[in-house]
């Protein structure tokens, strides 16, 4: 299976990592910062791109946060995250070379029936904090959807 795009629901990731989350108590923008550093190597390894979606307070990309792996950008007043990442899925023109990171299920299923793939938050921090981050396990079960889990270590 071949990540092209990986793209994070971020305040939905934010709120699955508790250090994270006693930072964004005392300042989002700290939180952010952290999250992006936490994630950008395991995202370099899974996808040739990552874009981070907030809800907004700006619209657009914030090239503060942003590396040159990862992209973070805030959903417009008028759209959600949700609604922002649903609208990139739709508009790629190869959703299956997609995974969306989110532990919303509503989301999940949304962006799956537009044939994207999808992890849970848990599942990502998980492989993130992986010490056998290297290893992959591509096997499935006949009729089975790949998802971005199948290239992670087997127990996680």
């Amino acid at each position: 299976m071949n990540i092209k795009w990986l793209i994070i629901d971020g305040h939905n990731l934010l709120h699955k990592q508790p250090d994270l989350v006693s930072l964004l108590n005392k300042s989002q923008e700290q939180a952010r910062t952290a999250l992006v550093r936490l994630i950008e190597p395991l995202a370099i390894r899974i996808a040739d791109r990552t874009t981070i979606v907030f809800d907004g307070k700006e619209r657009g990309n914030d090239p503060i946060l942003s590396t040159k792996q990862i992209q973070v950008i805030y959903a417009p007043a008028q759209l959600t995250a949700d609604g922002l990442i649903e609208r990139l899925v739709l508009q790629s023109g190869e959703p299956r070379s997609i995974c969306v990171v989110t532990s919303d299920r509503l989301e999940q299923q949304t962006v799956s029936s537009a044939g994207a793939q999808t992890q849970s938050s848990e599942d990502f921090l998980r492989q993130q904090n992986s010490p056998q981050k290297n290893t992959y396990s591509t096997r499935m079960r006949p009729g089975q959807k790949p998802k971005l889990g199948d290239i992670f270590p087997d127990g996680i």
